[in-house]
């Protein structure tokens, strides 16, 4: 099963390391956006844990 942990990994990174760099970016520069990416890294992570968590309960 790699389609839904596809789906979270690439939506993670358009939908909230982009959106979250490009944000931080006009006002923190390079900073923002290496908090940005750590950011979307925890939060991608909490997903999985999440999913994964949900997907072997349902064994």
């Amino acid at each position: 099963d790699t389609l839904k942990p596809s789906l979270i990994n690439l939506g993670s990174m358009w939908l909230i390391r982009l959106t979250t760099a490009y944000a931080l970016a006009s006002r923190y520069g390079l900073r923002g956006v290496w908090f940005a990416m750590a950011v979307e890294l925890t939060l991608r992570g909490l997903m999985f844990i999440f999913y994964l968590s949900r997907h072997l309960r349902k064994t």
